[in-house]
C-alpha cells in the first residue's frame, strides 16, 4: 500500500458544453466595481463589537467527567476508521453472536510470530504464548452468510493474551490481568473485498481497485499489503483520537475563514512498545471536496490520502500535529452580492419584454407572496418594479414577515431567513429585522445538525438551500450589529459550501467503491439526497434512477435561489453540473420548485435568445414561481455587477464554532454500534454494524457483539457523548 502525500491548491474548474435550444452562450463573469471600503460599502462600518470568547455547551460537561474510569466501555468516534474497546476484566469477546444474525464467525485468524504472521481456521488450537507484536487479523472468506464480499478486522491490543480461541460464537481473549485497551477496526474501510467465487465488481463491468486484495489466498501467505497497513495502523491508533476541538475566526481583510482542529487523544502504552504515528485526521466530506484542489481551502500541514474509504468520503491524515488550521477563501461570496442592472436596455428586446413582464406580474400579487420562498422572490423583484407596484408589495412582505415572525412559539421554517434578507435589503426596512432578531436567531438551525465526518448540515435537503440560509442569516446579523452572529454564519456558509461541493462528487465517489449501500449497481448519473448520521453517509436517490420514484432534477434543485450560492457554483463546480442539465432547458418547474430556466441562468449564464421565448418561459406557474423566471431572464441577458455589502477589516479572534450548540453529534464513521436483537439473551451488549446493510437473515449487517465476559447478561446500556465526536456505550455484568 501507498500513502500518497499531497497539499491541496486553490484553483477553477471550468467546462464548456454547446448550450441547449433557445439559449444565448455564457455571457461574462460579473466583476466587482466597489473598492470594498466602508464608506463605499452598503452596509457601512460594523455597528457591534465580537465576543473574544464564547464558551462551549454544557451538554457534554458530565459525561466527560472520568468516562474513563468506567470497568467496560466501548468507545465510538467519527474521528477514526477504528472502535476504542476498553475492558478491566480478564477476558474479551469479539465479534460474538453473529450466527444470531443469519452470519458465521470469522474463519481465518492470523497473528504474528517470530518466524512471520501465521494463518489458522476456524476451530484450530491457538498457541499465543509468543505473540511478536501485538495485532491479531480475522477475515471470513466465504463463511456462513458472506457470499458477497469480505471484509478483514485487525485488532490492536494493549496486553498480550495468554489465551485464545475462534469459535463459532466469535473472537476470545484472556489475559493474564485485564484486556486494557484494544482498538478494532476493518482494514479496509468501507471496502467490500472480492471472494475467490464472486467478484462484484468484475461481474458487473466496473473498474478494478489499484490494490488487487485476495482474502482467500490469505491462509497461505499474508501479502504486503495487509501488513503495511497493520503496521501503520497500530502505530496510528496508540494515540487514539476521542475529540477534534474548533475554533474558527473570520478575516475580513483577506476575505477567509479559518478553522482551527486541534486533536484531543488518547494514549495507549502496549506491552510491544510499539512504534507511535500521531495521525490528525481531516473530515472526509471535506476531503471529498477539497482533495483534488477545486474547492477554495487551504490546509496549514501537507496532508496525505491514508486510501481507506469511508461512507462519507476518503480519509485524509496529517502525520506528527495535533493541531492544524483549514484555510477557505468564501468571505467575499457574504461579502459581495451579485445585482443585475435596473436600468433597461431598449436595444436588448428580450430584456425589455421580461421586465415589462415582471412588472405585470407583480402587480397583481397573488397568495404565493405569503409564503416564505414567495416572499423571497417577490422583494427579490422589488429593485425592477414601478413606484406604484412597490409602495403596494413592500407593506405586503412587511405584514406577512411580521406576522410569521411574531407567533408564538418555535416555526420550523428556515426559509425565513433568505425572505427576510432579502425584504430588508431591497426596501431599506431593517427595523423589522431588528425587532425579530431574537426570532430569526432562533430559526437558524443549520449548526445543529452539522458534524465533523459530514461537514455541513446532515439530512435531505434541496442543492444549495442550506447555503443560502447561512448567508441570508449572516448578512442580516452584520447589519443589525450582531459580530458574533455574522461571524457564526460565516462559519455555518462556509460549512455548507464545502458539503455542496462534496455532496456533487459523492456520486462518482460511492461508485468507484461499489457496492455501497446494497448490491445494487449505481448509476452513472446518480446524485446524492443528503447524508445521515453515525457511519450512514451519503444516501442515493435510487441505486438506478431509472425508477418512477427518482427526483428530478427540478425537484433535486428546488430550494437552489441565491444568487451568490450560484456564483460559487459558477466558480468552482461548473463542471459538476454540466451533464445534469444535458436535458429540457424549458420546462418550468411546479411550485415552488426552481424552473430550469432559474436554473440554466444561475449555473451557466444561459438566458433565452428570442422575446417570445422569454415570454413563454416565464408564463407558467404561481406568482412567485414567474417571478423567479423573469429574474433569471433577466440575469442572463442584461449587465450584472458586484456590490460591496461588507467592507474589509481587521480579523477576528478565535472563537468556538460548533461545539457551542447542543448538536445532535455524530459518533461513527465506518462501523457503527448497534444492540443486537437477534440475542435475546445478550441483547444489550455493544455490536458493531453496517446499518445501511441487512444480512441474510434480514437484520442490519453486524460484525458481532463485544462482551467482556464469556456468558453473561448485560445491564441495561448506557450511551454518554463525552464530545461532539464521540460516545461511549457501557455495560455492567448482571
Amino acid at each position: 500500500m501507498i500513502f500518497r502525500r499531497f497539499q491541496s491548491p486553490v484553483c477553477f474548474a471550468w467546462f464548456v458544453l454547446p448550450l441547449a435550444l433557445l439559449f444565448t452562450g455564457c455571457r461574462p463573469e460579473t466583476n466587482s466595481t466597489d473598492s470594498g471600503s466602508s464608506t463605499t460599502a452598503l452596509y457601512g462600518a460594523p455597528t457591534g463589537t465580537a465576543s473574544t470568547q464564547i464558551a462551549r455547551s454544557a451538554r457534554f460537561a458530565t459525561n466527560a467527567e472520568g468516562w474513563d474510569t468506567n470497568a467496560f466501555f466501548v468507545l465510538s468516534t467519527e474521528l477514526s476508521p477504528a472502535t476504542l474497546v476498553h475492558s478491566a476484566s480478564p477476558h474479551l469477546t469479539v465479534f460474538g453472536g453473529m450466527t444470531n444474525a443469519g452470519l458465521g464467525a470469522p474463519r481465518y485468524v492470523a497473528w504474528p510470530t517470530r518466524e512471520g504472521p501465521r494463518t489458522f481456521n476456524r476451530g484450530d488450537k491457538l498457541d499465543v504464548s509468543v505473540m511478536a507484536e501485538g495485532w491479531v487479523l480475522v477475515w471470513w472468506a466465504g463463511a456462513a452468510g458472506w457470499t458477497n464480499w469480505d471484509c478483514p478486522w485487525a485488532l490492536f491490543l494493549q496486553h498480550k493474551p495468554d489465551r485464545m480461541s475462534l469459535d463459532e460464537d466469535g473472537l476470545h481473549l484472556d489475559f493474564p490481568k485485564q484486556a486494557g485497551d484494544v482498538v478494532m477496526m476493518p482494514l479496509y474501510g468501507y471496502e467490500k473485498l472480492p471472494l475467490e467465487n464472486f467478484n462484484f465488481r468484475a461481474t458487473n463491468q466496473l473498474a478494478e481497485p489499484k490494490v488487487k486484495v485476495k482474502t482467500w489466498e490469505w491462509p497461505t501467505v499474508i501479502t504486503r499489503d495487509p501488513l503495511t497497513r497493520i503496521r501503520y495502523w497500530i502505530a496510528a491508533t496508540r494515540d487514539f483520537p476521542i475529540h477534534c476541538e474548533e475554533s474558527f475566526r473570520v478575516d475580513r481583510e483577506k476575505g477567509t475563514v479559518v478553522v482551527r482542529s486541534k486533536i484531543h487523544r488518547r494514549a495507549i502504552i502496549d506491552d510491544w512498545k510499539s512504534r507511535r504515528v500521531k495521525l490528525s485526521p481531516i473530515s472526509p466530506a471535506l476531503a471529498l471536496a477539497a482533495k483534488d484542489g477545486a474547492f477554495p481551502s487551504r490546509f496549514s500541514e501537507r496532508w496525505f490520502d491514508l486510501e481507506l474509504p469511508t461512507p462519507f468520503g476518503p480519509l485524509l491524515g496529517i502525520e506528527g500535529v495535533d493541531e492544524y488550521d483549514t484555510t477557505f477563501a468564501t468571505l467575499r461570496y457574504v461579502n459581495e452580492m451579485e445585482t443585475i442592472s435596473e436600468t433597461d436596455p431598449g436595444t436588448n428586446a428580450v430584456a425589455t419584454s421580461t421586465r415589462a413582464a415582471l412588472r405585470q406580474i407583480a402587480a397583481m400579487p397573488d397568495p404565493s407572496l405569503r409564503t416564505a420562498r414567495g416572499a423571497f422572490w417577490y422583494a427579490r423583484a422589488l429593485p425592477h418594479l414601478d413606484g406604484t407596484t412597490r409602495s403596494n408589495i413592500i407593506p405586503a412582505l412587511q405584514t406577512f414577515l411580521g406576522e410569521r415572525l411574531a407567533a408564538s412559539g418555535e416555526i420550523i421554517e428556515p426559509n425565513l431567513i433568505p425572505a427576510a434578507w432579502a425584504y430588508a435589503h431591497n426596501s431599506g426596512d431593517w427595523e423589522l429585522i431588528r425587532r425579530h432578531w431574537a426570532k430569526l436567531k432562533q430559526l437558524f438551525k443549520n449548526p445543529e445538525t452539522m458534524t465533523w465526518a459530514g461537514i455541513g448540515s446532515a439530512g435531505d435537503g434541496a442543492v444549495g438551500e442550506a447555503a443560502a440560509v447561512c448567508l441570508a442569516f449572516a448578512r442580516m446579523a452584520y447589519k443589525v450589529g450582531d459580530m458574533d452572529g455574522y461571524h457564526y454564519g460565516c462559519l455555518a456558509f462556509t460549512r455548507e459550501l464545502a458539503a455542496l461541493a462534496a455532496r456533487q462528487r459523492s456520486g462518482e465517489y460511492a461508485r468507484k467503491h461499489q457496492p455501497w449501500h446494497s448490491l445494487e449497481v449505481l448509476a452513472e448519473d446518480v446524485t446524492a439526497t443528503g447524508y445521515q448520521l453515525n457511519a450512514r453517509g451519503w444516501q442515493f436517490s435510487e441505486p438506478k434512477p431509472a425508477g418512477a420514484g427518482t427526483p428530478s432534477a427540478v425537484q433535486r434543485w428546488s430550494g437552489f435561489i441565491d444568487f451568490d450560492v450560484a456564483r460559487f457554483c459558477r466558480d468552482y463546480l461548473k463542471a459538476d453540473f454540466r451533464k445534469e442539465f444535458a436535458g429540457d432547458a424549458s420546462k418550468p418547474g411546479p411550485d415552488g420548485q426552481s424552473s430550469m430556466v432559474q436554473l440554466r441562468s444561475l449555473l451557466f449564464n444561459e438566458g433565452p435568445s428570442r422575446a417570445d421565448a422569454a415570454t413563454k418561459l416565464a408564463a407558467a406557474g404561481t406568482g412567485a414561481s414567474r417571478i423567479a423566471d423573469c429574474l433569471a431572464i433577466l440575469r442572463a441577458t442584461q449587465p450584472t455587477e458586484l456590490r460591496t455589502l461588507i467592507p474589509a477589516g481587521n480579523a477576528s479572534g478565535f472563537v468556538t464554532g460548533l461545539e457551542r450548540e447542543d448538536s445532535v453529534g455524530n459518533s461513527a464513521l465506518i462501523v457503527a454500534i448497534s444492540r443486537s436483537q437477534a440475542d435475546q439473551s445478550m441483547s444489550s451488549w455493544p455490536a458493531l454494524s453496517w446499518p445501511n446493510w441487512s444480512t441474510p437473515a434480514g437484520v442490519p449487517w453486524t460484525f458481532g457483539q463485544i462482551r467482556p465476559v464469556r456468558d453473561a447478561k448485560a445491564s441495561p446500556p448506557k450511551h454518554l457523548p463525552i464530545n461532539w465526536n464521540s460516545v461511549i456505550h457501557g455495560n455492567a455484568v448482571q
